[in-house]
Protein backbone atom coordinates (compact mmCIF):
# COMPACT_ATOMS: atom_id res chain seq x y z
CA UNK A 1 0.00 0.00 0.00
CA UNK A 2 1.52 3.34 -0.98
CA UNK A 3 1.17 6.50 0.98
CA UNK A 4 -1.07 9.13 -0.58
CA UNK A 5 0.67 12.15 -2.02
CA UNK A 6 -1.00 14.58 0.39
CA UNK A 7 1.63 16.74 2.02
CA UNK A 8 4.17 16.46 -0.80
CA UNK A 9 5.24 19.47 -2.79
CA UNK A 10 3.66 20.11 -6.17
CA UNK A 11 4.39 22.33 -9.19
CA UNK A 12 1.43 24.54 -8.32
CA UNK A 13 2.92 25.61 -4.96
CA UNK A 14 6.39 26.00 -6.38
CA UNK A 15 7.70 22.90 -4.66
CA UNK A 16 6.93 24.22 -1.20
CA UNK A 17 4.87 22.33 1.32
CA UNK A 18 2.04 24.34 2.88
CA UNK A 19 2.41 25.37 6.52
CA UNK A 20 -0.98 23.87 7.38
CA UNK A 21 0.00 20.49 5.91
CA UNK A 22 3.33 20.50 7.73
CA UNK A 23 1.59 21.38 11.00
CA UNK A 24 -0.97 18.61 10.49
CA UNK A 25 1.78 16.02 9.88
CA UNK A 26 3.76 17.26 12.87
CA UNK A 27 0.72 17.04 15.14
CA UNK A 28 0.04 13.48 13.98
CA UNK A 29 3.60 12.52 14.84
CA UNK A 30 3.23 14.10 18.28
CA UNK A 31 -0.04 12.27 18.93
CA UNK A 32 1.24 8.88 17.80
CA UNK A 33 4.51 9.38 19.64
CA UNK A 34 2.50 10.07 22.80
CA UNK A 35 0.34 6.99 22.29
CA UNK A 36 3.57 5.02 21.86
CA UNK A 37 4.81 6.16 25.29
CA UNK A 38 1.44 5.43 26.89
CA UNK A 39 1.31 1.87 25.54
CA UNK A 40 4.86 1.00 26.50
CA UNK A 41 5.77 0.15 30.10
CA UNK A 42 5.23 3.35 32.13
CA UNK A 43 8.43 5.33 32.69
CA UNK A 44 9.38 8.83 33.75
CA UNK A 45 7.52 11.23 31.48
CA UNK A 46 4.39 9.06 31.31
CA UNK A 47 2.19 11.80 32.77
CA UNK A 48 3.63 14.36 30.36
CA UNK A 49 2.78 12.05 27.46
CA UNK A 50 -0.85 11.85 28.66
CA UNK A 51 -1.23 15.61 28.67
CA UNK A 52 0.60 16.05 25.36
CA UNK A 53 -1.62 13.48 23.68
CA UNK A 54 -4.81 15.05 25.02
CA UNK A 55 -3.80 18.58 24.01
CA UNK A 56 -2.99 17.53 20.43
CA UNK A 57 -5.98 15.27 19.81
CA UNK A 58 -8.86 16.67 17.81
CA UNK A 59 -12.04 17.28 19.81
CA UNK A 60 -13.94 14.14 18.65
CA UNK A 61 -11.30 11.84 20.17
CA UNK A 62 -10.76 13.67 23.44
CA UNK A 63 -13.94 12.38 25.06
CA UNK A 64 -12.89 8.74 24.97
CA UNK A 65 -9.26 9.55 25.79
CA UNK A 66 -10.29 11.63 28.81
CA UNK A 67 -11.60 8.46 30.47
CA UNK A 68 -8.05 7.14 30.56
CA UNK A 69 -6.59 10.54 31.44
CA UNK A 70 -8.91 11.03 34.41
CA UNK A 71 -7.92 7.63 35.79
CA UNK A 72 -4.18 7.66 35.15
CA UNK A 73 -3.09 11.23 35.84
CA UNK A 74 -3.80 10.91 39.58
CA UNK A 75 -1.61 7.82 39.97
CA UNK A 76 2.12 7.63 40.57
CA UNK A 77 4.32 6.02 37.92
CA UNK A 78 4.99 3.03 40.18
CA UNK A 79 1.25 2.42 40.56
CA UNK A 80 0.77 2.61 36.80
CA UNK A 81 3.62 0.13 36.30
CA UNK A 82 1.90 -2.40 38.57
CA UNK A 83 -1.44 -1.94 36.81
CA UNK A 84 0.15 -2.20 33.36
CA UNK A 85 1.92 -5.44 34.26
CA UNK A 86 -1.19 -7.01 35.79
CA UNK A 87 -3.41 -6.01 32.90
CA UNK A 88 -1.29 -6.76 29.84
CA UNK A 89 1.14 -9.46 30.97
CA UNK A 90 -1.59 -11.72 32.32
CA UNK A 91 -4.30 -11.33 29.68
CA UNK A 92 -3.40 -12.74 26.27
CA UNK A 93 -6.63 -11.56 24.62
CA UNK A 94 -5.57 -7.93 25.09
CA UNK A 95 -1.91 -8.56 24.27
CA UNK A 96 -0.10 -5.50 22.96
CA UNK A 97 1.85 -7.55 20.41
CA UNK A 98 0.41 -7.16 16.92
CA UNK A 99 1.95 -10.40 15.68
CA UNK A 100 0.07 -12.39 18.32
CA UNK A 101 -3.29 -11.04 17.14
CA UNK A 102 -2.42 -11.48 13.46
CA UNK A 103 -0.76 -14.89 13.53
CA UNK A 104 -0.97 -16.36 17.04
CA UNK A 105 2.11 -18.16 18.36
CA UNK A 106 3.08 -19.60 14.99
CA UNK A 107 6.09 -19.51 12.67
CA UNK A 108 4.30 -16.75 10.74
CA UNK A 109 4.72 -14.45 13.71
CA UNK A 110 8.43 -15.29 13.71
CA UNK A 111 8.57 -14.40 10.02
CA UNK A 112 6.71 -11.18 10.79
CA UNK A 113 9.27 -10.25 13.46
CA UNK A 114 12.20 -11.00 11.16
CA UNK A 115 10.57 -8.98 8.38
CA UNK A 116 9.96 -6.06 10.70
CA UNK A 117 13.54 -6.09 11.89
CA UNK A 118 14.97 -5.94 8.37
CA UNK A 119 12.56 -3.22 7.30
CA UNK A 120 13.19 -1.14 10.41
CA UNK A 121 16.92 -1.23 9.66
CA UNK A 122 16.40 0.33 6.24
CA UNK A 123 15.15 3.40 8.10
CA UNK A 124 17.87 3.28 10.73
CA UNK A 125 15.27 2.38 13.35
CA UNK A 126 16.51 -0.06 15.99
CA UNK A 127 14.12 -0.30 18.97
CA UNK A 128 15.39 -1.52 22.31
CA UNK A 129 13.67 -3.18 25.24
CA UNK A 130 10.64 -4.64 23.45
CA UNK A 131 9.85 -7.04 20.63
CA UNK A 132 9.50 -5.33 17.29
CA UNK A 133 5.76 -6.06 16.99
CA UNK A 134 4.78 -4.37 20.28
CA UNK A 135 2.24 -1.65 19.55
CA UNK A 136 4.39 0.94 21.33
CA UNK A 137 7.30 0.15 19.02
CA UNK A 138 5.10 0.17 15.91
CA UNK A 139 3.66 3.56 16.86
CA UNK A 140 7.12 4.97 17.59
CA UNK A 141 8.27 4.00 14.11
CA UNK A 142 5.12 5.45 12.53
CA UNK A 143 5.55 8.70 14.49
CA UNK A 144 9.15 9.05 13.32
CA UNK A 145 8.46 8.07 9.69
CA UNK A 146 4.82 9.13 9.09
CA UNK A 147 5.15 9.42 5.30
CA UNK A 148 6.90 6.11 4.73
CA UNK A 149 5.31 3.23 2.85
CA UNK A 150 6.05 0.94 5.80
CA UNK A 151 4.20 3.26 8.21
CA UNK A 152 1.12 3.13 5.99
CA UNK A 153 1.27 -0.67 5.81
CA UNK A 154 1.71 -1.04 9.57
CA UNK A 155 -1.25 1.21 10.33
CA UNK A 156 -3.63 -0.49 7.92
CA UNK A 157 -2.50 -4.09 8.21
CA UNK A 158 -1.14 -4.43 11.76
CA UNK A 159 -2.15 -1.74 14.23
CA UNK A 160 -5.79 -1.23 13.21
CA UNK A 161 -6.52 -5.00 12.93
CA UNK A 162 -5.00 -5.71 16.35
CA UNK A 163 -6.96 -2.85 17.94
CA UNK A 164 -10.14 -4.14 16.35
CA UNK A 165 -9.55 -7.56 17.86
CA UNK A 166 -9.13 -6.00 21.28
CA UNK A 167 -11.89 -3.40 21.08
CA UNK A 168 -14.39 -5.67 19.35
CA UNK A 169 -13.67 -8.56 21.68
CA UNK A 170 -16.70 -10.27 23.11
CA UNK A 171 -14.81 -10.41 26.40
CA UNK A 172 -15.76 -7.20 28.17
CA UNK A 173 -13.22 -5.36 30.34
CA UNK A 174 -15.45 -6.02 33.37
CA UNK A 175 -14.96 -9.77 32.85
CA UNK A 176 -11.17 -9.57 32.79
CA UNK A 177 -9.04 -10.27 35.87
CA UNK A 178 -7.83 -7.38 37.95
CA UNK A 179 -9.19 -3.96 38.68
CA UNK A 180 -12.30 -3.07 36.69
CA UNK A 181 -11.55 0.65 36.72
CA UNK A 182 -8.05 0.24 35.29
CA UNK A 183 -9.30 -2.24 32.68
CA UNK A 184 -11.92 0.22 31.45
CA UNK A 185 -9.42 3.10 31.44
CA UNK A 186 -6.89 1.27 29.27
CA UNK A 187 -9.72 -0.06 27.11
CA UNK A 188 -10.72 3.54 26.36
CA UNK A 189 -7.08 4.44 25.64
CA UNK A 190 -6.96 1.71 22.99
CA UNK A 191 -10.41 2.63 21.70
CA UNK A 192 -9.44 6.28 21.29
CA UNK A 193 -6.36 5.24 19.31
CA UNK A 194 -8.46 3.06 17.02
CA UNK A 195 -10.90 5.90 16.32
CA UNK A 196 -8.00 8.28 15.69
CA UNK A 197 -6.28 5.98 13.19
CA UNK A 198 -9.54 5.22 11.42
CA UNK A 199 -10.34 8.95 11.28
CA UNK A 200 -13.78 8.14 12.66
CA UNK A 201 -16.21 11.06 12.61
CA UNK A 202 -18.87 9.42 14.80
CA UNK A 203 -17.13 8.68 18.09
CA UNK A 204 -19.30 7.44 20.97
CA UNK A 205 -18.48 8.99 24.33
CA UNK A 206 -18.91 5.79 26.29
CA UNK A 207 -20.10 2.23 26.03
CA UNK A 208 -18.51 -0.99 24.94
CA UNK A 209 -18.62 -2.17 21.36
CA UNK A 210 -19.57 -5.80 20.84
CA UNK A 211 -18.99 -6.33 17.15
CA UNK A 212 -17.92 -9.42 15.22
CA UNK A 213 -14.32 -9.80 14.13
CA UNK A 214 -13.50 -10.84 10.59
CA UNK A 215 -11.41 -13.95 11.16
CA UNK A 216 -10.62 -14.41 7.46
CA UNK A 217 -9.46 -11.03 6.13
CA UNK A 218 -8.25 -10.61 2.58
CA UNK A 219 -4.53 -10.93 1.96
CA UNK A 220 -2.78 -7.68 2.79
CA UNK A 221 0.64 -6.08 2.43
CA UNK A 222 2.11 -7.82 5.47
CA UNK A 223 0.93 -11.22 4.24
CA UNK A 224 2.59 -10.52 0.89
CA UNK A 225 5.94 -9.40 2.28
CA UNK A 226 6.06 -12.37 4.66
CA UNK A 227 5.48 -14.69 1.70
CA UNK A 228 8.17 -12.84 -0.25
CA UNK A 229 10.66 -13.13 2.62
CA UNK A 230 9.89 -16.84 2.97
CA UNK A 231 10.44 -17.42 -0.75
CA UNK A 232 13.78 -15.58 -0.67
CA UNK A 233 14.85 -17.69 2.31
CA UNK A 234 13.91 -20.92 0.54
CA UNK A 235 15.80 -19.88 -2.61
CA UNK A 236 18.93 -18.89 -0.69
Amino acid sequence: MRVASAGRSSPRDGGRMSISTTTQRSKKSVVLGSYSELLLYPQEGYHRAMRTCYENLEAPYRGVFSSFLGFAERLETEELQAIYTELFDLNFHISLYAGYHLFGESYLRSMFLVGLSSRYKTYGFEPQGELHDHIGVLLKFIAEHPDSELASELIEDAVIPMLQRIVWSKTRPEDKPGNVTSSLAYYDLLRSLLYYLQKSTDVPEAGILNLPVNDSPAENNIDRWIKGDKKLKEEA
